[in-house]
C-alpha cells in the first residue's frame, strides 16, 4: 500500500510518498508480526516558492505589438550572448535538461555535433526500435499522440526530437563542438569555453556545464592481430546499416558479441537472406522477450495514469528495491510458464543464458542482455549459428577467417564487432583534460547505496553535471536533481559545489530525504 501528500514549507513545495508492507505477506519475514509497517519513506523538493516552472505563456506578446519571431529571435539573442548553462548533445537527455531549465528561466544553450537534432539516432541500425514502452520513453512536457505506436522506430524517435526541439523553443546550436580545454575559475564560478561553431570559434563564459553525451563513450574494437590483413569488411555494430540493402546477401558474417545490438544485427541479416551468419557468444546473457519487460514496465508507468504521477512513484522505490522487486517478479513469471520455451530452445542451443532479471541490467551495466523480438527463433531454426565458449575472443584475424582463442575458426566476409563501447570518462577527457574528469568521478553503474552514480546531482567538480541514462531517467533528474540544485545555487541555498551554505561538509544531492550520501530512505520495516 502507498500514499502520497504535498505540503508547503519556508522554501517551497514538497512531495512525500510513503509505502507499508502488511507483514501478513510472504515478502515480509513472520518475526516482524501482523502490523503494518513504513517500508520506504520518501520526500522531494517540488520547487522553491516564488520560483515556480513558468508553464504556458498567453501566446500575445506586447499587447499584440509583437510577432512571435521577433520575440523568439531576441530571446534567442540573449541566450546565445550569455547563457548561464551550456548542455553538451542534443539527444533526449540533452534537450529535456534544456526544456525544464526553460521552464525555470535558467538561460541554457545547448551544443550538438552533429547538423540536425535527430541525427545520432538516424546514424544507427535502421530496424532499431526503442524496447522500452511510449509511456516509459516519453519527452517532458510534450506527450506522444493517442496513434503513437507502443515501441518506438529509430527514425520515428530522431524526427521527434527534432520536432520537440521546435516545440519547446530551444536555442540550438548545431555543427558545434566543445573545443579542448574549458577551465573553470573558481573566484568568479565560470567556465571559460571555446566552441566551434561551423567553423567559427566562439569564446562562452557559463557558469555550469552539463554533459548529456550519452552514458556511453565512443565505439570499442578489442585490439585484435590482423585487422590490416583481413581481406573482407571490418565494422562495429554502432556502423551496421542494415541488410536491408542486400549489401550483405551473399555474405559470410560473423558477429561478435551477444547482446541487444548482436541480436537485432543476426536477426536482420538472417531475415534479408544471408546465407550464414554466426553469433559469438563470450560469457553469460539474460534474454527477456518483449511481453516480459513490458509487463514490467506497464506496472510502474501504465498508460492511464499521469506520468508525471508515474515517475515520482517509481523514484519513490529506492533502486536496490526496484531490481530485487524485478528479480521476484521475473522468478514468479518464470514459474508461472512466461519464456520457458524461449529460454529451453536457447539453451538447447548451446546458448548461454544468464538466469536474473534483464532490467537491472541496465541500471548496473549498460550491456549483458538481449530483449528478444525475433532473434531466438532464427538461432532455433538454425538461420543464426551460434559459437558459444565461455571466455572465447577473436584470438587473430587472417585473410578470409576469424581465428578464436579455443583453436577454433570460422571464414567470413564481414566481421561485425558488437563489444560495446569506451567508457564515457575517456572520451571526455579528451575535452576537459585528466584532471577534471577524474575530479568530477565516475558516472553509472551503481554506487554503494544501491543509486545511480554522479547522475543529475553534484560530481566532484563545481559547476559540472553529468545528465546520462534514457528517457525516464532525464524526466525524473532534471527535475528533482539538476534543475533544483542549480535553482538553488543560484538562490544562495547551496554553493557552487552543491554544498549546504552554512552546513560544512554537507552535499545535497536533489533528494530532501539525502544529505552526505547517506539516505533517510527505510528498505526493511522498522
Amino acid at each position: 500500500m502507498s500514499s502520497s501528500s504535498t505540503a508547503l514549507n519556508g522554501h517551497g513545495l514538497n512531495g512525500h510518498v510513503d509505502r507499508e508492507v502488511d507483514n501478513a505477506t510472504e515478502s515480509v519475514p513472520e518475526i516482524y508480526g501482523r502490523e503494518w509497517k513504513a517500508f520506504t519513506v520518501y520526500t522531494m523538493l517540488d520547487s522553491f516558492k516564488g520560483h515556480e516552472e513558468s508553464g504556458p505563456e498567453t501566446g500575445v506578446y506586447g499587447g499584440h505589438t509583437l510577432a512571435w519571431s521577433d520575440v523568439r529571435e531576441d530571446r534567442k539573442k540573449m541566450v546565445e550572448e550569455n547563457p548561464h548553462v551550456l548542455v553538451i548533445g542534443g539527444g533526449q537527455c540533452g534537450l529535456m535538461v534544456a526544456a525544464r531549465f526553460k521552464q525555470l528561466r535558467i538561460s541554457t544553450l545547448v551544443l550538438e555535433k552533429n547538423n540536425r537534432i535527430g541525427n545520432q539516432w538516424r546514424s544507427r541500425y535502421p530496424t532499431l526500435t526503442l524496447h522500452t514502452t511510449r509511456t516509459h520513453h516519453t519527452m517532458l512536457y510534450q506527450p506522444y499522440p493517442s496513434t503513437w505506436p507502443m515501441y518506438t522506430p529509430r527514425d520515428k524517435v530522431a524526427d521527434w526530437l527534432e520536432s520537440y526541439a521546435i516545440g519547446q523553443d530551444l536555442v540550438i546550436w548545431t555543427h558545434s563542438q566543445l573545443m579542448p580545454t574549458p577551465r573553470y575559475d573558481p573566484s568568479t564560478r565560470r567556465w571559460t569555453v571555446t566552441i566551434n561553431r561551423a567553423g567559427t570559434s566562439v569564446t562562452l563564459h557559463p557558469s555550469h556545464i552539463v554533459l548529456a553525451t550519452g552514458t556511453l563513450g565512443g565505439p570499442k574494437i578489442p585490439p585484435t592481430p590482423g585487422l590490416d590483413v583481413f581481406r573482407g569488411e571490418i565494422l562495429h555494430s554502432s556502423a551496421f546499416p542494415g541488410a536491408g540493402s542486400r549489401a550483405f546477401a551473399d555474405k559470410r558474417v560473423v558477429v561478435i558479441g551477444s547482446g541487444n545490438s548482436a541480436a537485432d544485427i543476426c536477426q536482420d541479416l538472417a531475415m534479408h537472406g544471408t546465407p550464414e551468419v554466426t553469433m559469438v557468444q563470450r560469457s553469460p546473457t539474460v534474454v527477456a522477450s518483449a511481453e516480459m519487460v513490458t509487463r514490467l514496465l506497464n506496472m510502474a508507468w501504465p498508460d492511464k495514469v499521469p506520468l508525471e504521477l508515474s515517475d515520482f512513484k517509481a523514484d519513490a522505490i529506492p533502486l536496490k528495491v526496484v531490481n530485487q522487486l524485478h528479480e521476484d517478479l521475473t522468478q514468479k513469471w518464470w514459474s508461472e510458464g512466461l519464456d520457458r520455451e524461449l529460454l529451453q530452445c536457447l539453451k538447447e542451443n548451446g546458448f548461454m543464458v544468464d538466469m536474473r532479471a534483464l532490467i537491472p541490467m541496465v541500471t548496473a551495466r549498460l550491456g549483458g542482455y538481449w530483449l528478444d523480438v525475433g532473434c531466438a527463433e532464427m538461432v532455433s531454426c538454425g538461420k543464426v549459428k551460434l559459437k558459444a565458449v565461455p571466455g572465447i575472443e577473436v584470438a587473430k584475424l587472417t585473410e578470409n577467417t576469424v581465428h578464436f582463442t579455443d583453436g577454433s575458426s570460422s571464414e567470413a566476409d564481414v566481421v561485425i564487432f558488437a563489444t560495446g563501447y569506451e567508457n564515457m570518462r575517456d572520451v571526455l577527457k579528451k575535452t576537459f583534460g585528466e584532471e577534471i574528469i577524474t575530479k568530477a568521478g565516475p558516472v553509472w553503474g551503481l554506487d554503494e547505496e544501491g543509486e545511480i552514480r554522479n547522475a543529475y546531482r553534484p560530481t566532484g567538480h563545481p559547476g559540472l553535471w553529468y545528465a546520462p541514462g534514457d528517457f525516464q531517467n532525464a524526466r525524473v533528474g532534471t527535475k528533482q536533481l539538476v534543475s533544483l540544485l542549480i535553482q538553488a545555487i543560484q538562490l544562495g541555498h547551496l554553493d557552487q559545489s552543491g554544498m549546504l551554505n552554512g552546513v560544512n561538509g554537507h552535499r545535497c544531492n536533489g533528494k530532501v530525504n539525502r544529505v552526505n550520501g547517506h539516505t533517510n530512505e527505510i528498505v526493511s520495516p522498522v
